[in-house]
């Protein structure tokens, strides 16, 4: 069955996927599906150092996790991800725990849409290789 037209485009804002193809053109599809494999593990423990930093409010944990997960997102094109990292980045820096509260929710899901999708390209590189 073939992806939606709104699954396409779903795919297009979460991820870039000209990113996404630059990787597995020049390293290949094995090395985009490490990297992928590798932006939902260490993404997860980013995440949960984040929520860590908050709960105790130390922004220097929240700041250096988010700027980490920054860097990974932009690495693979999960843009929307890269996005809500840095002004986590920001809001840490500033010492808005409000704020951060609320963006943590927001940022387990970002990274599992990135995730999904960068998998979901994965399969599709797959497929029209054969």
């Amino acid at each position: 069955m073939g992806e939606t037209r709104e699954e396409s485009a779903r795919v297009e804002l979460a991820i870039d996927t000209q990113v996404a193809a630059g990787i597995r053109d020049f390293g290949g599809l094995e090395l985009l599906e490490q990297l992928v494999t590798t932006l939902r593990i260490c993404g997860s423990e980013l995440v949960g150092q984040i929520g860590h930093g908050v709960s105790s409010r130390d922004f220097d944990e929240v700041q250096r996790a988010a700027h980490t997960l920054r860097g990974s997102a932009g690495t693979v094109g999960a843009i929307q991800l890269q996005r809500l990292a840095a002004r986590v980045e920001m809001l840490a820096r500033e010492a808005r725990l409000d704020l951060l509260d609320l963006l943590l929710p927001d940022l387990r899901e970002h990274l599992a849409d990135a995730a999904e999708n960068l998998e979901r390209f994965c399969l599709r590189s797959a497929a029209q290789s054969h």
